[in-house]
């Protein structure tokens, strides 16, 4: 199994596999969606959809639940939550992640990780839009 100890800026990952993705992607429009579910979708694992109606349907729950998970998608094994950072405006260009063995990252603690990871979307957001606010003076 492969570990990633972060996520190098600019690193590509699946917005049909990887929990940062889908937290992202998620929250864009319709026409980015269905432009981004036109392409040929990897598939690293078995687990991986590439079905542009179960995209769809998973988008659509994470709208609604407000986070992401990924399980065995990326890494057979793994697991990620991801949740996305709202910007002032509404849009989505970020998201925050935790990711490590699956028996780790899903257990009974993962509501307490999911509300760490909200909590912490919740104050980037906040910084972020505290940046625009002080370039927007200038």
């Amino acid at each position: 199994m492969k570990w990633i100890q972060h996520v190098a800026e600019g690193l590509e990952m699946p917005v049909n596999a990887a929990a940062s993705g889908k937290a992202i992607m998620a929250y864009q429009s319709k026409e980015l969606i269905s432009e981004a579910l036109s392409q040929d979708l990897p598939k690293p694992t078995n687990l991986s959809q590439t079905s542009r109606r179960w995209i769809e349907k998973e988008f659509a729950t994470v709208r609604e639940q407000g986070y992401a998970t990924c399980v065995g998608e990326i890494y057979e094994g793994s697991a990620a939550i991801a949740c996305p950072i709202m910007l002032p405006e509404g849009s989505v260009l970020y998201s925050v992640a935790i990711s490590g063995p699956q028996e780790r990252v899903m257990d009974k603690k993962m509501p307490q990780r999911l509300q760490i990871l909200r909590d912490t979307a919740a104050a980037l957001g906040k910084a972020l839009s505290l940046g625009a606010s002080i370039r927007s003076r200038h």
